[in-house]
């Protein structure tokens, strides 16, 4: 049976119908009979492999979770920031490698999906497979072996794949129905997403969507809003430059504006925060140009590789990674070229763009307190 199979068996059934669990139920079990019987074919051609290669230190603890390994001083450090699509493209061809040399299946995806759920003992021969797998896979990356778990299980177990279908919720609500305390577990199995996701849209099912009271946004408001954060920041003015501000405080003040807390962070962090401290004359336009500069000359291969906190240090202080984003993405709102092609020409037809005098040219609207503790627009004459 095939998840379309399963889509159409159930679409015009009742979910109070405990048949619908049944049909459910059958196709999570083939599932795991397929993951199971692939992992043994797995055992049966690696179980006696062993690791042949030089490791880096930090990968030589083969666990796949646990604690964090700290990088040691006067050692070769790993990586920490999110892996690149190099480094997703030198994984595929590790297990490519893999599958030639050992002469297994190729099926990256259900090795991902394989959990120790019957086994207790670690040193299990599926676990010395799975570790020494995943050993494989990290072979020429700067990179932790949970780390390279967590990316496989990520791109493969559980892809992305954008908005949930009707047949995808009608799934989740039968499983929510008849076995609530397992439905994220079987739903993730079955529908092939992950667990946050998963409980995430049945509670927008059964509470609704929330809704964000959205502001109109003017001096006296953004006066109130600026008290209010630091008050409850604890901080003066200057105290908030690229300050982390914990969500507790954010709903204290969404408290005040009856508005949802991200909705009040992200007007900070896109807006306010470089107005009020951004001490230059700047306009969007010759922001993005710069943003797409230093993207042209720098190591980054595909838009998803961008550091954008590496970039944002390269402005003066004020600027934030979400507000640089943020503009910089809004150039490509149309066509979406950033997710089709290589940076170099996503850089080459921003700058193309940008340059064209029918495109506009916004200046960033600077902000000061006054001398009675209110925000007043205020232009700075030194130009970035």
């Amino acid at each position: 049976m095939s998840i379309e199979d399963l889509f159409d068996e159930l679409r015009d059934m009742d979910i109070a119908d405990p048949l619908c669990m049944d049909k459910v139920l059958i196709y999570f079990d083939e599932i795991n009979r397929e993951v199971d019987e692939y992992m043994q074919v797995l055992v049966e051609k690696l179980s006696n492999a062993i690791i042949t290669w030089k490791q880096p230190w930090y990968q030589v603890p083969s666990q796949l979770t646990g604690n964090k390994i700290e990088n040691r001083e006067g050692m070769p450090k790993y990586l920490l920031d999110p892996m690149t699509q190099d480094e997703y493209e030198q994984i595929k061809k590790n297990w490519r490698k893999l599958v030639k040399k050992f002469h297994i299946p190729d099926n990256l995806a259900l090795f991902a999906r394989w959990r120790n759920t019957n086994l207790c003992r670690r040193s299990s021969e599926e676990d010395n497979v799975r570790r020494f797998v995943y050993s494989y896979l990290a072979r020429g990356l700067k990179r932790t072996i949970p780390q390279v778990y967590l990316h496989v299980v990520y791109q493969f177990a559980h892809p992305p794949k954008g908005r949930y279908s009707e047949d995808e919720k009608k799934v989740i609500e039968i499983c929510f129905y008849h076995n609530p305390r397992k439905a994220v577990r079987l739903c993730g199995k079955v529908l092939n997403r992950g667990p946050r996701g998963i409980l995430e849209k049945f509670n927008k099912n059964v509470n609704g969507k929330p809704e964000i009271t959205r502001i109109k946004w003017n001096l006296s408001l953004a006066t109130k809003f600026l008290k209010l954060l630091m008050e409850y920041a604890g901080e003066t003015l200057e105290g908030l430059i690229n300050k982390h501000i914990h969500i507790g405080v954010w709903r204290e003040v969404g408290n005040h504006f009856e508005t949802q807390a991200y909705y009040l962070r992200y007007f900070w962090y896109t807006s306010l925060h470089c107005q009020l401290f951004v001490k230059f004359d700047v306009t969007l336009r010759r922001v993005r140009r710069r943003v797409l500069k230093i993207l042209r000359s720098s190591p980054y291969k595909y838009w998803t590789d961008i550091r954008w906190k590496e970039v944002t240090a390269q402005f003066p202080q004020g600027f934030t990674f979400q507000f640089l984003y943020r503009i910089t993405i809004r150039i490509f709102r149309k066509n979406r070229i950033h997710t089709k092609l290589p940076l170099k020409d996503v850089v080459e037809i921003g700058l193309q763009i940008t340059n064209k005098k029918r495109y506009g040219n916004k200046r960033l609207k600077t902000l000061v307190l006054n001398e009675n503790g209110n925000l007043e627009v205020h232009k700075y004459s030194q130009k970035m």
